[in-house]
């Protein structure tokens, strides 16, 4: 059995009569890796297990009535190695079972790309032995290849090879364990379509690529690169020796135009820059190393262009092409100029910035017009650039008035459908007047819209009188919250009930969403008076006067506050009148209000878990109420608010909670019953 170290590893060990062994004997043996005697490992009495001391050997208690003596070692470590055996020594006959365990065994290689205009791949193994690790192609056959990195850690060497590639392939890192029999690969397939392309503008400089893999010394060499299409050479390197008046079989098309990189020769860097480039330099270069153990070769395919030449009659259209060899530029912007020799009379002919036209020169503006006789038929041209499938969309023509903006509608194509009797150009609807009516709005192809946001408007021929009708943003739709929706369209809803009896008020997210982790509010809202809080249950702490007390606020993440705001306020119905308790800020506290200047103070040590908690000190009647703590700057905001009843022997006053109950000798009566 091969595994990795730190694993756990169960030792198979079954009767195949599967008869009951919870009151029978066996053990477990291993064959010691140096005096060779056999060392004890576990053994099970009638009941009574025993691993010698070492709490990574366990059986399975569940599995003896069905015969099964198998154990597990977990965090298996190389010293695990070696062959173990399980006995039944009391069975007639006896029966032994031998398992051969090696601890170490390489891991499944870990393949990459490094450079993909090199083909660079790089394989990662580690394990114990020392794994040896090779590059194939897919015949077998061994690449060149360099180890970069060998290091041992924690009991197991790691190993990184790296190898360049030239051609479409399937490659596989091969990492064998020859001591323990275990070998494991990993492949990746590689596709390299043609020569390296390269482009540039006629008369321009230019390098063509060619270093050697592993990077090995050519200063005592010889490259040579030719063009292959024409069988023009280029450029020659002979120990030194280059083209010239004693060697003159360079091309004419190249001499004194082609020279090499003398410094980078040691690394194996054959490249050249051919200066002065024109259109007949294009075409397909191959740069080879005839001389060395194992010949290499490298093409290159170089595109020397410049202007494009179109001829056109006047009064013709003509279409200026422009192709990217990577497709999908909708996102993007591109822009065609007419050049000139002065760069301030150069003319904008065409922008496309995400379909945005600006700045556009007015020789260039205009719709295209079009001429014929009353009468006949004319096709009016639209077609999109990137030709892209219509038939599952929608599009309109409009005649437009240069006068108004405004136009008629011409035609409308909507997934098939067209303007007819069934189709005008605006939907009517008639009811009575007080009745309820549905407007109806459906996408199509149908999609869910709960996760997204819709908006009813009513138009009016003023841009400006639009009123506001629905909103659904997510779940969330006008309210108190929200208040942008019209009057004309707000009405609550009514709800009568006799006097004195119970009301139940309805309020349901759309959504369902659980709320009890979280907070909302009643208000009455025509005297603004608050009728009820919920805040995941709002939290009551009571304590005597001149004691000290801790109000909680942590939050549920746990996320560290030390470099953020938080702060604690005393609420009161008339906002001027709020108290600021304890304000963090970075360590800084400004503004705290003088009921608690020197009475409060915070947990530093526990910031870093998210505790914003405070501490209060000697506690007075005045400081009962409610406190709410914010942390208003993490990426969820979140408030936490704490009831605080100090409370002296009796009481001797009501006591008054922030919520505004017009009954306050209820509350008082209510509170001094429960805790009296």
């Amino acid at each position: 059995m091969n595994v990795e170290g730190g694993s756990d590893v169960v030792l198979p060990c079954s009767l195949s009569t599967k008869e009951n062994i919870e009151f029978k004997r066996f053990y477990w043996t291993k064959v010691a890796q140096k005096d060779e005697n056999l060392k004890e490992v576990f053994m099970y009495d009638a009941g009574i297990p025993y691993n010698y001391g070492r709490k990574e050997v366990s059986h399975f208690e569940d599995e003896l009535k069905h015969g099964n003596a198998s154990i597990i070692i977990r965090n298996t470590k190389i010293s695990d190695n070696g062959t173990y055996t399980c006995h039944f020594p009391r069975l007639q006959p006896p029966q032994i079972f031998n398992i051969e365990l090696a601890v170490g065994t390489a891991s499944k290689p870990s393949v990459t790309t490094l450079d993909q205009q090199d083909w660079v791949l790089q394989c990662e193994v580690h394990g114990n032995p020392k794994p040896k690790v090779e590059w194939q192609d897919s015949d077998g056959k061994n690449l060149n290849a360099t180890v970069t990195q060998v290091s041992e850690r924690e009991g197991s060497f790691y190993i990184t090879l790296q190898t360049a590639v030239t051609k479409t392939n399937t490659y596989r890192c091969v990492a064998t364990q020859e001591g323990i029999k275990h070998q494991i690969y990993a492949e990746t397939s590689v596709h390299i379509s043609g020569p390296k392309l390269i482009k540039v503008e006629e008369g321009s400089d230019v390098t063509l690529p060619c270093s050697l893999w592993p990077k090995e010394d050519i200063t005592s060499t010889r490259f040579v690169w030719k063009k292959t299409d024409d069988g023009q050479k280029v450029f020659q390197y002979d120990k030194g020796v280059l083209y010239s008046d004693k060697r003159p079989d360079q091309s004419e098309q190249f001499k004194g135009r082609v020279s090499h990189f003398e410094d980078k020769l040691e690394q194996g860097n054959a490249s050249i820059t051919i200066r002065n480039t024109t259109r007949a330099d294009s075409g397909e270069y191959r740069c080879s190393f005839p001389f060395i153990q194992k010949p290499q070769l490298f093409h290159i395919k170089l595109d020397v262009v410049g202007p494009e030449v179109i001829k056109v009659e006047e009064g013709s259209d003509v279409t200026l092409p422009c192709y990217l060899w990577a497709k999908g530029i909708r996102s993007t912007q591109f822009n065609w100029k007419k050049m000139s020799q002065n760069e301030e009379s150069q003319m904008d002919v065409f922008l496309y910035n995400k379909g945005e036209r600006p700045d556009q020169s007015e020789q260039f503006k205009g719709p295209k017009v079009i001429k014929v006789q009353e009468g006949s038929d004319v096709t009016l041209p639209c077609s999109l650039t990137t030709k892209e499938d219509i038939r599952l969309t929608q599009f309109i023509w409009q005649k437009v008035s240069q006068k108004t903006g405004n136009g008629q509608k011409v035609f409308l194509y909507d997934n098939g459908d067209l303007y007819s009797d069934e189709r005008p150009g605006l939907t009517v609807i008639t009811v009575e007047g007080g009745s309820d009516v549905t407007l109806p709005c459906f996408l199509w192809p149908k999609e869910d819209i709960r996760s997204t946001r819709f908006m009813w408007q009513k138009v009016s021929q003023k841009a400006d009188d639009g009123q506001m009708v629905f909103l659904y943003d997510n779940g969330d739709v006008y309210s108190d919250e929200r208040p942008d929706q019209s009057e004309q369209f707000k009405e609550p809803k009514l709800i009568t009930v006799e006097e004195g009896s119970d009301v139940t008020l309805p309020c349901s997210l759309i959504t369902k969403k659980d709320l009890r982790l979280t907070r909302f509010v009643w208000r009455k809202t025509d005297d603004d008076q608050m009728v009820f809080l919920y805040d995941k249950g709002l939290t009551v702490l009571k304590v005597e006067e001149g004691s000290d007390v801790t109000l909680p606020c942590s939050l549920i993440t746990k996320e560290d506050i030390r470099s953020t705001r938080f702060n604690w306020k005393k609420m009161s119905q008339n906002d001027e009148s709020q108290m600021e308790v304890f304000l963090y800020n970075k360590d800084e506290l400004p503004g705290q209000s003088e009921q608690f200047k020197g009475r409060v103070s915070h947990f530093p040590d526990e910031l870093e878990q998210g505790n914003a908690s405070i501490t209060i000190t000697d506690t007075t009647k005045a400081d009962s109420g409610v406190y709410r703590c914010i942390v208003p700057l993490i990426q969820k905001p979140q408030i936490f608010y704490i009831k605080l009843d100090v409370v002296g022997e009796y009481f001797d006053e009501p006591v008054k909670d922030v919520l505004s109950f017009k009954d306050w000798s209820l509350v008082s009566t209510l509170l001094s019953s429960c805790c009296i």
